[in-house]
């Protein structure tokens, strides 16, 4: 069970679609638990993957990149607030390239 979880955690790190673990642990350990092992999972590699990339890969970048960029990215989500997020959310970009 928390090896599981810690896949799953590991898999939602990285661009790797996850469907396919999540159907192997409905099958091996049911809808119900599969499905909470999972979530649990993915809750898990999404906290690690906001730490590290708000922690570690942003401080890099800001150095490298130009300031202005961060700052109309930060007004962009301002201004379109939960809808905006959303959508940056949809896009088929890395989780920790979304949390800087």
């Amino acid at each position: 069970m928390v090896l599981a979880v810690v896949l799953m955690a590991g898999i939602c790190m990285t661009p790797v679609p996850s469907e396919g673990l999540l159907v192997m642990y409905f099958k091996v350990f049911g809808v119900v638990y599969g499905g909470l092992y999972s979530w649990s999972g993915a809750m898990l590699g999404s906290v690690f993957t906001f730490m590290l990339a708000r922690y570690f890969i942003s401080p890099i970048l800001r150095t490298r990149l130009p300031v202005d960029r961060f700052e109309r990215i930060e007004r962009w989500i301002a201004k379109r607030g939960a809808v905006g997020l959303l959508f940056v959310r949809l896009l088929p970009v890395p989780a920790f390239v979304q949390s800087l």
